[in-house]
């Protein structure tokens, strides 16, 4: 792997909306924008023997993300479910793991994050693991706990990131400083509507979301993430990164799906 790949581990999926069906996953759309801002990423995740595999693996390489550590496991690609009202809400009706329900790197892939740049990684069965050998090789890692809002930062992250269903408050804050005090430099709450507040050991800061006619909010965190890591790397203040964060949160907004290009035919024939 050279040292300036960005590499995101874990969850992929089908997003499957009442008219069509789109590539999706928490730290897979993360890889999939930092490949639409010139960055050279992969993505380390599991994908079922099924026709939805062979979708996810097109969208990535479509999308220009590495599939090096893509694992073809047997049986069901993950599937979610989603609805979007009239004001571009997304909602999730179901979710089915699949194969990607527990899914942990392979000792090669270790090998191989220990000489990323940068490591974001979401839903994984072991953190700690992850975390532990890319600490040692002095690899910054994110990690979205989504809403699971229980302190569980097993070794320093570069960044913590959350999802509230709430506006910016002291209740919040108080979550977000408890990842600082698990080891975490900085943690981020992201609040929909209510824009995102974060902290580092230094300042607490509030950033609102911006004014755009909502299409549906689905992938919009996974942006935010995606342009606030990259500021991180490139040297960004904490309130730069915010503000990056944010203004391609709002574009995906704009849009159906996590990422423009990411629709892909409802029965797509299995690659062999």
């Amino acid at each position: 792997m050279r040292r300036n790949l960005l590499a995101a581990v874990g969850d992929c999926c089908v997003d499957d909306y009442a008219d069509s069906t789109y590539v999706g996953g928490n730290a897979l759309n993360v890889a999939v924008q930092w490949a639409a801002s010139d960055q050279a990423s992969a993505f380390y995740g599991a994908v079922g023997d099924d026709a939805d595999g062979a979708a996810i693996r097109r969208g990535l390489r479509r999308a220009g993300v590495g599939c090096q550590g893509v694992q073809v496991l047997p049986g069901r690609t993950g599937r979610t479910v989603i609805q979007v009202d009239d004001r571009g809400d997304r909602a999730i009706v179901s979710e089915d793991l699949g194969v990607s329900n527990g899914f942990s790197p392979r000792e090669a892939d270790l090998r191989e994050l220990r000489d990323a740049r940068w490591v974001h990684a979401a839903a994984l069965a072991d953190l700690g693991t992850l975390a532990a050998r890319l600490t040692d090789a002095g690899v910054p890692l994110s990690y979205d706990f989504s809403t699971d809002l229980h302190v569980r930062s097993p070794a320093p992250l570069a960044v913590a990131f959350y999802s509230f269903g709430t506006a910016p408050d002291t209740s919040v804050i108080d979550r977000l400083r408890g990842a600082l005090a698990a080891g975490a430099a900085a943690a981020v709450g992201l609040c929909g509507a209510g824009g995102s507040v974060a902290v580092d050991h230094t300042e607490t800061l509030v950033v609102p979301a911006l004014d755009v006619t909502v299409v549906d909010t689905c992938g919009a965190g996974d942006s935010y993430i995606a342009a606030f890591t990259l500021d991180r790397m490139a040297g960004g203040s904490l309130l730069s990164s915010m503000h990056a964060g944010t203004r391609l949160a709002a574009q995906t907004c704009t849009h159906r799906g996590a990422w423009k290009s990411g629709l892909e035919p409802a029965n797509s024939p299995a690659e062999h």
